[in-house]
């Protein structure tokens, strides 16, 4: 007979673990000791880490030096909570969030089209084999949602511009984004007409395929979305751009002052560098590549914005308990029956001691 195990409430939610308790104390010092080993066997210039519940961080690290391309080590400095990284696809957290406050507000919904903000924007439905034929733009085209962006169930092309592999498979020259494919950073205007150009990887709908294009249309889907709203409401200052209206509602709102998107005079004596292709620090994504993978954040910003979503009840936290659980749940679930995609989550399932299945959501760079 099947027995049903009814989900745990969240107790940890009404009490947080404390670092002093023997079992987590020890469990810490174990993350101590892989923390310090994978820094020291991965060839890291610097790093941060931290556990947050929600109202304490029970561990914290700062590891490595700052400015590792610099020759003169009084000139390097310590990393620590308030060095500020290249995020590079953490940055989708973010897009999301702001997708979910615009919701809130009636600014938008889950299933608008992307049409309804940018209504010059089409795609092309059928595959790579049919591509120069005319029945390509003659199959069905149901529209591209923002629940499909957020969930990268989108079919869009993984990246915008793509680069060219002439090479391949002998070489992989021209994969990955801009600028690693050769390609420069696109325009909005480029971006939301240019992706007719690469047909739909698969059907809208049909299994996650991670998309930076998809995430970054979504960054202007909110930009626009917030801006009609703003004209309606007869706002007269509406921010223009990704990077303006994400200060706005999220770092100014949680005192994120670590995060931004550019190198500026301001946060240079915090932003790490590497040792190796050091000029990506210099590198400025654009309005519409900012969204998907162009933020600067640190560890300190970072606490503060995840202890909202452990705990929404907090009073600065940018939305309540409920779009919380909304939020923390899956779309999609693999065959392999461990791991799951949500609304930008990548989630794994890990049994506990009595068998059941527990989530564990992430967003890895």
């Amino acid at each position: 007979t099947q027995r049903c195990h009814p989900p745990l409430p969240n107790i940890f939610g009404q009490r947080p673990i404390r670092a002093d308790e023997p079992g987590i104390r020890d469990a810490l010092q174990t993350v101590h000791e892989l923390v310090h080993r994978t820094f020291l066997e991965n060839d890291i210039d610097g790093m941060t880490v931290a556990i947050v519940t929600p109202d304490d961080v029970i561990y914290e690290a700062g590891l490595g030096v700052l400015k590792a391309n610099e020759t003169d080590p009084g000139k390097r400095g310590v990393v620590d909570r308030h060095s500020i990284f290249r995020i590079a696809s953490g940055s989708k957290l973010f897009a999301v969030l702001e997708i979910l406050i615009l919701r809130e507000r009636g600014a938008l919904q889950w299933d608008d089209p992307i049409t309804k903000f940018f209504p010059e924007f089409t795609y092309r439905a059928g595959g790579w084999a049919k591509m120069d034929s005319r029945a390509a733009f003659a199959e069905p085209s149901p529209p591209i949602t923002i629940r499909q962006l957020a969930s990268h169930m989108s079919g869009l092309t993984r990246e915008y511009p793509r680069g060219d592999m002439p090479n391949w498979p002998h070489s992989m020259d021209g994969a990955g984004p801009p600028p690693i494919n050769g390609c420069p950073f696109p325009t909005v205007q480029e971006t939301i007409e240019g992706l007719v150009k690469y047909p739909l990887t698969v059907p809208t709908y049909s299994y996650p395929l991670y998309s930076n294009a998809g995430m970054a249309v979504l960054g202007q889907v909110a930009v626009a979305a917030n801006r009609k709203q703003d004209e309606d409401s007869g706002a007269t200052h509406t921010p223009d751009s990704w990077p303006t209206l994400a200060k706005r509602d999220i770092f100014d709102r949680l005192g994120l002052n670590g995060s931004g998107f550019v190198v500026t005079p301001a946060n240079k004596m915090h932003v790490a560098v590497a040792s190796k292709a050091s000029g990506e620090v210099d590198l400025d994504f654009l309005d519409a590549m900012s969204a998907s993978g162009g933020q600067m954040s640190s560890l300190s910003d970072y606490i503060k914005l995840m202890q909202t979503i452990l705990d929404p009840n907090r009073p600065e936290s940018l939305l309540p308990p409920h779009v919380v659980r909304e939020w923390l749940r899956p779309l999609h679930a693999w065959s392999d029956e461990t791991t799951e995609v949500g609304m930008l989550w990548e989630i794994n399932k890990i049994a506990d001691t009595y068998g059941r299945q527990l989530r564990i959501y992430q967003k890895r760079q």
